[in-house]
């Protein structure tokens, strides 16, 4: 069975196996999420479904521009958000844009709220933490 591999643009593979023809995608991610020490404190403390709805709804912001999943809060503080279960849980992070060009989203911690605003003093915790992360 004779194979031919022909590359498109823009990360479109066609393979063609005889009679059939695969298409692969390669999806570019816009970030990478890393944890600081409270994030992962966070994390850890929730119950096992709930840190899989967490980590599947990261995963799918760092692959989408969707509100419902990451949004900034003010300045320069962001917000993964999951909802669950009517609790909303919430993860403050900042961006951090390496010299190579890899930009990388640095969870500072998070917190379970019932409300839709995010409390001022966990914004400010956020920021205090990322002005230490840059200093």
């Amino acid at each position: 069975m004779k194979t031919t591999v022909a590359q498109n643009y823009k990360g479109i593979t066609v393979s063609i196996f005889g009679n059939f023809h695969y298409i692969c995608m390669q999806v570019k991610k816009y970030f990478i999420t890393l944890f600081l020490k409270g994030g992962l404190k966070f994390i850890n403390s929730l119950d096992t479904q709930l840190q899989k709805k967490v980590l599947y709804n990261i995963q799918r912001a760092e692959y989408t521009i969707d509100e419902e999943l990451f949004k900034k809060v003010r300045g320069n503080i962001w917000e993964f958000r999951t909802n669950y279960m009517k609790t909303q849980i919430r993860l403050l992070a900042f961006w951090y844009k390496q010299e190579d060009g890899e930009t990388k989203v640095i969870v500072t911690h998070g917190f379970s709220k019932k409300t839709w605003q995010v409390p001022d003093k966990e914004i400010r915790r956020a920021e205090n933490i990322r002005k230490q992360y840059f200093n």
